[in-house]
């Protein structure tokens, strides 16, 4: 080994040293930087289309779009984050307090249960009370840790703004200092381009949807918390096939308990309806025109 390359370790060790640092001092904001880069990416032809229209102000237009991004987006989600966390709470209150109801709906599970399995027991109190304490202290640590997620949307929205105005120059960078070829590259940042808009639209749109139907459902039937459990099938409906359904079915029991026949047999057929026109209508149009992805993918 020559002198000149005994003299290239002491940069390679400086080179990881800062590296290493440069890892922790970033990866905190990881997911920050992700959420940013995702909306950017769902922003940004809007985003050239104005800028075009303007003749320049890429400032000024991306200023614009984040300002939207608050208005429209983040500010909805939090007030419906609050309204959602308070639903759950009088549901947990609900629960603790009153469990004639739950003692009603586990006898009734448990004997179709036995038909199949004689020696099964359930214990659906524990299940219940699990779930809504799990929901209830994860949006209650979102609403009290409001400094916090402040400070992150903060961060996220100043983010969106840098890359959104400069996003072609720092696309250009990392084009520059890719291993791969300039071709081979942008294929790459057009493949996930692509993969972006299309699993974020298709989420987000079948999900609003979703829990727009089920929550408007919830409040004609007079299911009591309908924002809460609309919001919660909104989500859980995500799961192939089943998500709809695991949300329907307490509702369709809650109305049978009730006496609700008519209404609970209605509410059974709505939520197929909306099980069938989700999951293979909705869901398929949007992946269809994206890109091709198995939906275990798409759940995650």
């Amino acid at each position: 080994m020559n002198k000149s390359q005994k003299g290239m370790w002491p940069f390679f060790a400086l080179f990881a040293g800062v590296s290493v640092l440069l890892f922790f001092m970033v990866a905190p904001f990881v997911q920050v930087l992700a959420l940013a880069v995702v909306l950017a990416v769902l922003l940004q032809k809007p985003y050239e289309k104005i800028v075009s229209m303007v003749h320049g102000g890429r400032s000024a237009v991306a200023l614009c779009m984040v300002v939207l991004v608050l208005l429209f987006c983040v500010i909805p989600l939090f007030f419906l984050t609050t309204r959602v966390a308070l639903e759950a709470q009088t549901i947990y209150l609900q629960v603790s307090s009153n469990t004639h109801y739950i003692q009603t709906v586990q006898n009734m599970l448990l004997q179709v249960v036995q038909r199949f399995s004689p020696t099964a027991t359930l214990s659906l109190g524990s299940y219940v009370g699990t779930i809504v304490t799990f929901v209830y202290s994860n949006l209650a640590a979102v609403i009290s840790g409001t400094l916090y997620v402040v400070f992150e949307t903060f961060l996220v929205l100043t983010a969106l703004f840098f890359f959104l105005r400069d996003g072609d120059s720092l696309t250009a960078s990392f084009i520059a200092v890719s291993p791969f070829g300039k071709n081979e590259t942008n294929e790459i940042l057009k493949t996930t381009q692509q993969t972006i808009i299309a699993v974020m639209k298709g989420t987000f749109f079948v999900a609003l949807v979703r829990w727009v139907l089920l929550g408007v459902a919830f409040y004609l039937f007079q299911i009591p918390n309908a924002t809460f459990w609309g919001s919660v099938g909104g989500v859980v409906g995500a799961v192939p096939g089943l998500g709809t359904l695991l949300v329907v079915v307490p509702a369709v029991a809650y109305l049978y308990l009730q006496g609700h026949i008519l209404s609970a047999a209605g509410f059974g057929l709505f939520g197929l309806q909306v099980a069938i026109l989700i999951d293979n209508t909705l869901t398929s149009y949007f992946f269809s025109k994206g890109i091709a992805m198995p939906q275990i993918f798409i759940l995650f």
